[in-house]
């Protein structure tokens, strides 16, 4: 008998809606992915021998006669560059989709969604913040070599080490923003067809239902603000109820850090992808 093997997986970006994605799809009967999500089998090269494959295709043992089975793992999508926030943890993969290709197949399709990178970095920043990864007395500024929290966001680079791998036809690649806040029935429709399965319309109220909100995140004129009720604010300033991360200044040198990025992905892509607005 055949062991089942994935066909598809969804790579990232972190803090980009990847919850929300493995949730709608997983419901789908003719879809498998296995419960929970980040495997993390790809990430790191203690797990790419030989023998390592096996076990992870254990977790895809229970999948039945489904037709598209697949996992979820952010931080697939990051690569290693040049940047100098690019400081990834000890033993992570030289080149997940390399590695990726060669245990799955060329044929593979990948699903990738994205958002304003610098919203991104402030998410991924308050994630790591609430779980105590950082010290809550670490500014976003001293935390920016963290797990990528800027360096994921260079979705030109990240996208061009997969596109030297698998064709831009094998990639869905979608936007936080437009694609699931705003037309989540329609995407859903898309992606059940890049798939292979037959559509299944989902309730439009529970397609609108967050997966994982993280902590809520506040911008205006006077720069970035986070409700840390649940975290000790440490060194950052105080701004009424929620607390600022950020000056305005900061805010903008964040913003502009992505600018020539975002240009090389809309060349990528031959378009331009809905985020919020950057500058």
């Amino acid at each position: 008998m055949a062991v089942a093997r994935p066909n598809f997986l969804v790579i990232g970006a972190q803090k980009c809606g990847t919850s929300w994605l493995h949730k709608q799809l997983s419901e789908h009967p003719d879809i498998y992915m296995p419960p929970g999500k980040e495997l993390e089998y790809f990430s790191y090269e203690l797990d790419l021998h030989p023998a390592g494959i096996g076990g992870y295709l254990q977790n895809f043992q229970d999948a039945g006669s489904a037709r598209a089975l697949g996992e979820a793992t952010a931080s697939y999508f990051w690569t290693r560059g040049p940047s100098q926030w690019c400081v990834m943890p000890d033993g992570f993969a030289a080149n997940i989709p390399f590695a990726v290709k060669e245990q799955l197949g060329a044929d593979l399709k990948l699903i990738v969604v994205l958002r304003n990178p610098a919203r991104r970095a402030l998410s991924a920043y308050l994630h790591y913040l609430s779980r105590g990864e950082i010290a809550s007395a670490k500014t976003f500024l001293e935390s920016m070599s963290y797990m990528g929290i800027i360096d994921m966001g260079f979705y030109a680079r990240h996208l061009a080490c997969w596109l030297d791998v698998f064709e831009l036809s094998q990639i869905m690649v979608l936007t936080l923003e437009n694609d699931i806040q705003r037309h989540p029935e329609t995407t859903m429709s898309r992606l059940y067809k890049f798939l292979g399965v037959e559509d299944l319309p989902k309730d439009a109220d529970a397609l609108k239902n967050v997966v994982y909100g993280g902590t809520p995140l506040r911008i205006d004129p006077d720069g970035v603000f986070a409700d840390l009720k649940d975290v000790r604010s440490g060194g950052v300033v105080s701004g009424g109820a929620y607390t600022r991360i950020l000056t305005p200044q900061q805010w903008r040198e964040l913003e502009s850090i992505y600018v020539p990025d975002m240009a090389q992905l809309d060349a990528l892509l031959g378009r331009s992808l809905a985020f919020d607005q950057l500058l």
